[in-house]
């Protein structure tokens, strides 16, 4: 019997205890590799997990990789549920340094905005297991960094699918009027088929010359 419960203790002090974890001294810090991360204010995450080269909050890895040097990192909002909203910030005394990026715990193969300082800054896809990957190349001072899901209309490319949208549109009315003038000149108005005709002409050439531009000036996010 006493060997019983002994083994029966055993289990429940092996047993892990599910607790949350609250970072309520936004002064302490957290380092890894050549990496020091610290919040921006009180959060709680399900887990927090110190790797050698990256740090894991409540099941997200969040892995930064320099290629030279030292990298300060202050987290502001690390969501892993609901909208899987990001924002960070990162800072370098050696502006040239590059960093590479591994985030995860977002929705599979799905398109993720990052924003750099506010504005877009490029998207990626999320592979199979929610992680996406990146190389921040361009400089380093103090940067403020957002990865969110992006919405629909901008994560498919909101310029080319507008302009293949206007394209068809424009094609079907330009026929539409082409129907109609034929039909009109068949009962010998000629006249009036010519005004349909080229209404038809000015329609599709004014809605190409928009559609064009669109996709010109336009970029995805």
């Amino acid at each position: 019997m006493n060997k019983v419960i002994i083994f029966l203790l055993s289990i429940l002090i092996l047993l892990p205890v599910a607790s949350a974890i609250t970072i309520d001294n936004p002064q302490q810090t957290f380092v890894f590799d050549n990496i020091t991360v610290n919040f921006s204010s009180n959060q709680t995450f399900d887990s927090l997990e110190l790797g050698e080269d990256y740090i894991s909050l409540s099941g997200s890895i969040f892995q930064i990789i320099p290629s030279s040097d030292s990298l300060n990192v202050t987290i502001t909002i690390w969501n892993t549920t609901g909208d899987y909203y990001k924002k960070w910030n990162e800072s370098s005394s050696n502006f040239s340094v590059t960093t590479r990026h591994i985030i995860g715990d977002f929705p599979a193969t799905t398109i993720i905005q990052i924003k750099k300082n506010g504005a877009n800054w490029n998207n990626y896809t999320s592979n199979a297991t929610g992680y996406i990957s990146f190389t921040y190349t361009d400089g380093y001072s103090d940067i403020q960094f957002e990865a969110q899901v992006a919405d629909t209309i901008h994560s498919s490319c909101t310029p080319v699918i507008r302009a293949i949208l206007g394209m068809l549109t424009t094609l079907l009315v330009v026929i539409l009027l082409l129907y109609i003038a034929k039909s009109i000149y068949d009962t010998n108005n000629i006249i009036q088929s010519l005004i349909y005709m080229a209404l038809a002409i000015i329609i599709g050439l004014s809605m190409a010359a928009f559609v064009i531009s669109g996709v010109v000036s336009s970029t995805c996010p």
